[in-house]
């Protein structure tokens, strides 16, 4: 088995938040940076509120639970090196969150995607997804890169759930201007 430091990973940005048509979950919408994949993540309301809210530069009179993670990092001499998405269980992700301390030595801590992303965002932390998780997972490919497909790759494969046709067609659907305007 290879250790974690023979990983590959790719970066990606926040694309945007949206709601899963079928039971309106929101889904953190991670999207690479070359373009070419968009990785959906359905999290929970309250995290997609506290990203909704900083993408849109949203300031609270008090902080919020993030805000005043990123305070209490800060005030322990330590700052976000990044966020690292790194594994898939069982439709569930995982992530870590690397911070460094003044003395320069390294903390990782285990934390939910959605929580790290939301603290990526008040940070400027870059994010990044294990290889693995990619392949586990089946990102959707962007809009751009299903047009470039030859028609006989456009075709969902006989493994493709209902479920997952369902989400992509309801995400192609939509305009990608409508991801940032995720409203609690």
């Amino acid at each position: 088995m290879s250790s974690a430091q023979d990983v590959r990973y790719v970066d990606f940005s926040v694309r945007g938040l949206t709601l899963d048509p079928n039971t309106n979950m929101p889904i953190l919408l991670l999207q690479d940076h070359g373009g070419r994949l968009v990785l959906p993540i359905w999290i929970g309301a309250f995290e997609a509120g506290a990203i909704a809210a900083e993408l849109e530069g949203h300031r609270w009179p008090r902080p919020m639970t993030h805000d005043l993670l990123k305070t209490a990092i800060e005030g322990l001499g330590a700052h976000v090196v990044r966020i690292d998405v790194t594994h898939l269980q069982e439709g569930t992700f995982f992530a870590t969150l690397v911070l460094e301390r003044d003395d320069g030595s390294e903390l990782r801590l285990d934390c939910r995607p959605s929580d790290a992303v939301a603290l990526a965002v008040r940070t400027a932390a870059p994010i990044r997804v294990a290889g693995p998780v990619l392949k586990a997972a089946h990102p959707l490919p962007t809009e751009e890169q299903t047009e470039r497909a030859e028609p006989a790759a456009r075709v969902a494969s006989a493994d493709d759930d209902e479920a997952r046709r369902r989400l992509i067609d309801a995400l192609a659907a939509m305009d990608p201007e409508d991801f940032g305007k995720y409203k609690m």
